[in-house]
C-alpha cells in the first residue's frame, strides 16, 4: 500500500469518526424522562385505587392516598401534586373532584371511575 492510500484510507476513517460523532450527538438522550414529583390517588384504598398506587410506587413515584376521612390532614398534598388520580365509584366522581382545592398549574387531574 502507497503512502498516498494510506493518507487516504486515514482521511475517511476520519471522515466516518466525524460522522458518527455528529450521529451520536443527534440521538435522543438515553437518560430516563424526570418522574412526576408528586401524585395523589383520591380513593387509593379502594380496589382499582391500590392497583394504581402499587404500580406508582413500583414506577418510584412518590404516591399519597387520600380518602373520605383524610381530607382534612392531607390536604396540603394538593398543593405540590404533579397528577390527582381519582379513583372513586362513578357517583362519587362528581362530588369528588368538587371538594377538590385548587390545583398547581401543572397538575394534570386524571380519573380512573369503576
Amino acid at each position: 500500500m502507497s503512502i498516498e492510500e494510506i493518507d487516504k484510507a486515514i482521511s475517511e476513517l476520519k471522515a466516518r469518526r466525524e460522522q458518527l460523532i455528529q450521529l451520536e450527538a443527534a440521538q435522543p438522550s438515553s437518560e430516563p424522562i424526570p418522574k412526576t414529583q408528586h401524585i395523589v390517588v383520591v380513593g387509593g384504598a379502594g380496589q382499582l385505587g391500590k392497583l394504581f398506587v402499587s404500580l406508582f410506587d413500583q414506577s418510584g413515584y412518590e404516591v399519597t392516598v387520600i380518602e373520605k376521612n383524610d381530607w382534612d390532614s392531607k390536604a396540603s398534598v394538593f398543593a405540590i401534586a404533579s397528577l390527582v388520580l381519582i379513583a372513586v365509584p362513578i357517583n362519587q366522581t362528581k362530588r369528588v373532584i368538587e371538594q377538590l382545592p385548587e390545583l398547581p398549574e401543572h397538575c394534570v387531574l386524571a380519573d380512573v371511575t369503576s
